[in-house]
């Protein structure tokens, strides 16, 4: 899987989508996206290069809050 970014900047968005292509990002958006859908400007449309783009599974990093 890549992930894909994209964001809507006069709602101060800024989204990642994990798939394994552009059509699919584009879907996986679209389902959550759909009335902003026409302002989304999309960040890169090819996977990137390397390692840096690729995951293994389809998670989210641990967020810790310390005080």
């Amino acid at each position: 899987m890549h992930r894909f970014y994209f964001q809507v900047l006069d709602a101060n968005i800024f989204e990642c989508v994990f798939a394994n292509s552009f059509l699919e990002a584009k879907q996986k958006a679209l389902t959550e996206y759909a009335p902003l859908w026409n302002r989304i400007q999309w960040i890169n449309t090819k996977p990137l290069s390397g390692d840096q783009n690729s995951v293994t599974q389809d998670t989210t990093l641990p967020v810790t809050i310390s005080s």
